[in-house]
């Protein structure tokens, strides 16, 4: 099958995110069946990512921003529309990562008029944002997505939460979780490998880096000697800190890694901290946990409730810094129950985080849109 995957934006720094990587990851476990897969997508001029030699064909373009937005709700080039036609035209299924943007638009729109297959995944993008100006884009992107031949859901919350945003004409959902970002070596000891706390995502406020910060300050003012690190892009969120950054002793931010390094800084820590607002997946959280390491993430993330259930890690309440710092030192004091959770992450990455089963879900998704596409087709 002649697939096309298509992502607004890759890069070398990682800005943005997991869905940028949760799409190659995507491509590459999907040529592993014989598929056909083109990965397009655009890069800055200067941020353009160097992908190993693989099954997969890499369609990148050059873009810009086309007029000041928020975020990347304008990136885009004349080329990189031009280069996502030749690809639609050349596909048999197209598989989107749909947001609030120009280019997943546009592909949208290409497909629909050739009347190809399509294939939805928001990655948790539309029901995360939902400010006065989404309101007002949503004019174009709900009527869009209804369109969709199928749609993909990371979880059932995500899948519950788009049926309320796209009101009727909600598309068959399928629920298909991220497969892993890379392959890394797990802490088969179960215990820690260093005394440190470690924030590995982009700095943007629904990550809630604040609180990461104050629970470094409140660390340190009870005595803790245990490191705060902070890793990745600066999407705004860095400047809300900068006072914490020079006052606390135990924190510190070390830039942003490439993708390809992101398991191998994994390594070198002692607890994952995610206290983002709704996190609806987290493909570093999932990393670590296939890593062994434990993890403290908050009640409203969607793999909270199974993360506690397994033990493989600490869960804390949204907004709740002195709850992050007692969860390290719980972790990290107490080396009994560090390894319980270190097993622990890696009993649940094993059940759950099957890349067999995300791949058969998929070929169950496409050939549903299939499907649906030939019945639309007919006279």
């Amino acid at each position: 099958m002649k697939i096309l995957r298509t992502v607004p934006l890759v890069s070398a720094s990682g800005r943005y995110g997991g869905p940028s990587d949760s799409s190659i990851a995507q491509a590459r476990l999907l040529s592993l069946d014989g598929n056909d897969v083109t990965l397009a997508a655009g890069f800055f001029i200067g941020d353009k990512p160097d992908y190993p030699r693989d099954q997969v064909t890499y369609r990148l373009f050059p873009v810009k921003s086309l007029f000041p937005a928020p975020g990347f709700t304008t990136v885009g080039s004349v080329g990189g529309v031009r280069a996502l036609l030749h690809e639609v035209r050349a596909a048999e299924i197209i598989h989107v990562t749909y947001s609030r943007e120009f280019l997943p638009l546009a592909t949208v729109v290409l497909a629909l008029m050739m009347r190809k297959p399509l294939v939805l995944q928001p990655h948790g993008m539309l029901t995360a944002r939902t400010g006065r100006l989404h309101h007002i884009v949503d004019t174009v992107t709900r009527p869009l997505f209804r369109r969709a031949s199928a749609v993909i859901a990371l979880t059932s919350q995500e899948a519950d939460a788009l049926s309320r945003w796209v009101g009727t004409g909600m598309p068959e959902c399928f629920h298909v979780g991220n497969p892993r970002i890379d392959e890394a070596p797990t802490n088969q000891t179960g215990s820690s490998q260093e005394n440190e706390a470690l924030f590995l995502a982009r700095l943007e406020p629904r990550k809630r880096l604040v609180d990461f910060a104050e629970a470094a300050v409140l660390a340190e003012a009870s005595g803790s000697l245990t490191s705060y690190r902070i890793v990745g892009p600066d999407q705004g969120d860095l400047q809300n800190i900068e006072g914490i950054l020079n006052s606390a002793a135990l924190l510190a931010y070390e830039g942003a890694v490439p993708a390809s390094e992101v398991a191998g800084r994994l390594s070198s820590t002692g607890v994952f901290v995610l206290p983002s607002f709704q996190e609806p997946w987290g493909n570093v959280l999932v990393l670590a946990l296939s890593m062994g390491i434990p993890v403290v993430v908050t009640r409203s993330a969607a793999l909270a409730t199974v993360i506690e259930l397994y033990g493989a890690g600490k869960i804390v309440d949204d907004g709740a810094p002195s709850q992050i710092a007692a969860a390290v030192s719980a972790l990290l004091d107490e080396p009994e129950a560090y390894k319980q959770a270190s097993r622990a992450a890696l009993s649940l990455s094993s059940d759950l985080f099957d890349d067999s089963a995300i791949r058969e879900e998929l070929g169950r998704a496409y050939a549903f849109a299939i499907n649906t596409a030939k019945k639309h087709q007919r006279p």
